[in-house]
């Protein structure tokens, strides 16, 4: 019986092997990497859209709330030296309205033969001592993050309502500026730091309009991100105001961000929203 010579057969030596593994290991290193960037940027991402919302949330309530300011259906509660606004900070304010309280004021609101009703809550009732009408906007850290967030005080809720409910997180500025009438409009400021006290003494009674301005963060830091942006909003044509705490040019003021980024992982991203509301009442 013949048999066939079988033809020799070669294997991969251990150098080939480890030249694959090689390979192969900075392939998926490369995938692998690419993948958490991928990841990071999504995470990014989402927190950037966040802190949007939040910025474009917080201001939407700010401007429709301020908008209402001074509402007094009866004509009897503010004058030419009597406000709505009682306190008129660059970093707080407080307001009030007759909104509300037709439920308790004896009368016929609605015509319908009834009186008291709880469907008259909507109906002014000449006072401010009804829920909602007496309102304080501000900063604190409500969360205990080490980041300011924007708070509303109601201070007619019954307790523990009165005290700072929170609106937006993590809202690092919160800045007003007052304006009168004028044309220009002239900016309002009897303290040289913003505030504005209550007339006749002060200016409290001729703030025609308020420029509300926001700047929001990120909560987490962002890593290789060093946010060294000055934030910068546009005032009205003619008017020239530099704050004490930093140089500005005409029709600019300047806010720089918080304290110095001195994390070396990176910075959190950040968004000023701005807006001027003409007050209606």
């Amino acid at each position: 019986m013949e048999y066939k010579k079988m033809k020799e057969e070669h294997g991969f030596t251990l150098v080939e092997l480890m030249v694959a593994v090689a390979i192969l290991s900075l392939v998926l290193a490369g995938i692998y990497d690419m993948y958490i960037n991928q990841i990071r940027a999504y995470v990014n991402q989402d927190r950037a859209i966040t802190m949007q919302q939040n910025a474009k949330g917080a201001m939407f309530i700010l401007e429709k709330e301020i908008r209402t300011m001074g509402c007094d259906p009866f004509g009897a509660l503010y004058s030419v030296i009597v406000s709505p606004i009682l306190q008129a900070n660059a970093n707080s304010i407080q307001f009030t309205s007759d909104l509300t309280g037709g439920e308790t004021d004896l009368i016929d609101n609605d015509g319908d033969g009834n009186v008291d009703e709880p469907d008259e809550r909507r109906f002014s009732d000449g006072d401010v001592n009804d829920l909602n009408e007496n309102i304080t906007y501000s900063l604190m850290d409500f969360d205990g993050n080490g980041i300011t967030d924007l708070v509303r005080t109601d201070l007619n809720a019954p307790a523990p309502l009165n005290t700072p409910q929170l609106v937006a997180e993590n809202i690092e500025l919160l800045n007003f500026i007052y304006y009168n009438n004028a044309s220009p409009p002239v900016i309002l400021d009897d303290t040289g730091t913003g505030t504005i006290n209550p007339s006749p003494v002060g200016n409290m009674a001729n703030i025609d309009s308020i420029q509300i301005t926001l700047i929001a963060r990120t909560a987490a830091i962002e890593e290789r991100y060093d946010n060294t942006r000055v934030y910068e909003i546009d005032l009205p044509n003619g008017v020239v105001f530099a704050p004490d705490n930093n140089a500005a040019r005409p029709g600019v003021q300047m806010f720089m961000r918080g304290a110095p980024n001195d994390d070396p992982r990176g910075d959190s991203r950040r968004m000023l929203i701005t807006k001027r509301i003409k007050i209606r009442n």
